[in-house]
């Protein structure tokens, strides 16, 4: 209200002095008033303007605080150690005392987006995409037997639920054999 009043006033200072039918108007004072309930709604509105600059701030502080957690401390096993080693600053932010951070480490690394097995994931997404159904099928024959090999029982039973094919000792199609001197 009053930032209100003075820009008034600086509006009619510019114009002064006004002269009309006989009267001249050297100066000029203004004085605004205004309802409560105009005042409330105004108070309000600032103060939803003011948290959600505060929401907003908090929000880029915690994306400030992952991603120097992640570039800088759990860039590597060595730099996760050493910052654990001094006590860090809350505003800085780091892992709590129970983390364990070579753990922590090879998690981020494994799901970075430049990761080996993140890059063949998205390679087999891939090529996956563009097999036949009867391809998809062979593939999943092979990797049955794949993991019947090398892999647990229980990963066994789970890709055998999903595939619908519970006989995994199956031979394996000639043509999807691959053949050492290839």
């Amino acid at each position: 209200m009053h930032a209100a009043e003075e820009d008034i006033e600086a509006a009619l200072r510019i114009k002064l002095p006004i002269v009309a039918d006989g009267i001249e108007v050297f100066g000029a004072h203004v004085s605004l008033s205004v309802d409560q309930d105009t005042i409330d709604a105004a108070m309000q509105l600032e103060r939803l303007l003011r948290e959600h600059e505060l929401d907003d701030l908090a929000r880029r502080q915690a994306k400030g605080r992952a991603d120097f957690l992640r570039e800088e401390i759990l860039k590597d096993p060595a730099s996760a150690q050493i910052y654990a080693m001094f006590e860090l600053s809350p505003r800085i932010g780091g892992p709590s005392a129970n983390i364990n951070l070579d753990r922590l480490v090879q998690q981020v690394n494994e799901w970075h987006p430049e990761s080996r097995w993140i890059a063949v994931a998205q390679i087999l997404h891939d090529f996956l995409s563009n097999l036949s159904e009867g391809g998809r099928k062979d593939l999943l024959n092979i990797v049955q037997h794949a993991l019947s090999l090398l892999g647990t029982p229980e990963q066994v039973a789970r890709l055998s639920n999903f595939s619908g094919r519970p006989d995994i000792a199956a031979p394996l199609p000639e043509a999807s054999i691959p053949r050492q001197d290839e």
